[in-house]
């Protein structure tokens, strides 16, 4: 949500069109801050941000979150049980 703070920048709509402007044909965007599927990659990306990109002759793509991945649980998994290890000692 559009909360009282500034937002980190710029703003991936001015990237698109910069991107558009140098040439660009096709992007991936890949939103590294989130692990799931939610309504910010659900719709303000695959649909808003999809369909900006439409309009500056752009192809979009967005990477996969990774959600509930094997490999990534198995990841979470040794972490959680690497920091309980060494909150037992």
């Amino acid at each position: 949500g559009m909360g009282k703070g500034t937002w980190l920048g710029p703003a991936i709509e001015d990237v698109l069109a910069g991107l558009a402007q140098e040439g660009e044909k096709e992007v991936l965007v890949v939103p590294i801050g989130f692990v799931s599927d939610h309504v910010e990659t659900l719709y303000d990306l695959d649909i808003k941000l999809k369909e900006h990109a439409d309009s500056l002759n752009l192809k979009f793509q967005r990477c996969p979150a990774l959600n509930d991945s094997t490999l990534f649980i198995k990841a979470l998994t040794s972490v959680v049980h690497q920091l309980g290890d060494g909150m037992i000692s």
